[in-house]
């Protein structure tokens, strides 16, 4: 019965869960320390690049017969995007002063004459 009343289930689960952990990182560490663990994940690594690779020729043929952008050409033009616009920005940001000081010289519309007589 005194036992039954200190049982911590958070503390039972976080002990199983540790010794889970390590026997699964004894396996692992068994496993991939071998050369032929190494060599199988590098050929793993190869084949995967090799199967992408032919994957994105595949769309990009695939696009081009259907005269759809590929992704490098979207890539492409959102690039030249930016540097139009950063080009604007350089522009108006030029142009600015010259448009306030236009808006200065020029009255204000008011109903009211403007002191010099309205000339």
């Amino acid at each position: 019965m005194a036992q039954s009343k200190n049982f911590d289930p958070v503390t039972a689960w976080q002990q199983l869960v540790g010794q889970w952990e390590r026997q699964i990182n004894d396996a692992a560490a068994g496993v991939s320390g071998t050369e032929e663990f190494a060599g199988t994940m590098n050929q793993a690594a190869k084949l995967s690049f090799a199967a992408r690779k032919a994957l994105d020729e595949t769309m990009e043929r695939m696009a081009q017969s259907m005269q759809l952008a590929t992704h490098a050409q979207m890539i492409s033009v959102i690039e030249r995007l930016d540097r139009i616009e950063e080009h604007l920005q350089t522009i108006a940001a030029a142009l600015a002063p010259a448009d306030r000081q236009a808006a200065a010289r020029e009255p204000k519309r008011t109903r009211r004459p403007t002191p010099d007589g309205g000339a």
